[in-house]
């Protein structure tokens, strides 16, 4: 299995206007978006950061590459022309390994 991530960083007083213009982009793909709460054990607060994160899993690479062409670049290309430069995100890819 792998997992497509895209990470997005706001500026804090942007955040709520970002999930905002995010939500109608994911809300119907069956991924899941989280926001960042803790670095190394220390708290992480609205008011010194604002990052964000969208993930969906894939049963192949082929899989992932298609919904990346057709959809990742899509989103990207939007949310740096509505955000920058006041923003930044970053996309990776990890393949699950199993421990059993």
């Amino acid at each position: 299995m792998y997992i497509q991530n895209i990470t997005f960083m706001v500026e804090p007083h942007m955040a709520s206007n970002f999930i905002e213009w995010l939500i109608p982009y994911v809300k119907n793909c069956g991924g899941r978006l989280s926001t960042l709460r803790q670095v190394g054990g220390d708290s992480v607060s609205a008011e010194e950061a604002a990052s964000f994160a969208y993930q969906e899993e894939f049963s192949s690479l082929e899989d992932l590459n298609i919904r990346y062409e057709s959809f990742v670049e899509n989103l990207t290309e939007a949310f740096t022309r509505k955000f920058h430069p006041n923003a930044i995100f970053f996309c990776s890819v990890s393949e699950v390994i199993s421990i059993e």
